[in-house]
């Protein structure tokens, strides 16, 4: 079994620098759940988000 983690990234959204996190088990699933919801929040096209670094993880006592 693998810990569910929620990481927070700083990110460049149609060249602006925010914050957005993402849930995963790895960094990897939690940068494409953090791109899909800033996709779909804000209707950026996939080449308009950049993930640039992990800020912070922290764990949710979630297992998969």
């Amino acid at each position: 079994m693998r810990e569910v983690k929620v990481y927070t990234f700083r990110a460049l959204i149609k060249g602006i620098e925010q914050q957005v996190s993402g849930k995963g088990t790895n960094q990897f699933e939690a940068d494409n759940d953090a791109t899909i919801k800033v996709m779909r929040e804000t209707g950026a096209k996939f080449k308009e988000v950049e993930i640039l670094e992990a800020l912070s993880i922290v764990p949710t006592d979630e297992w998969i």
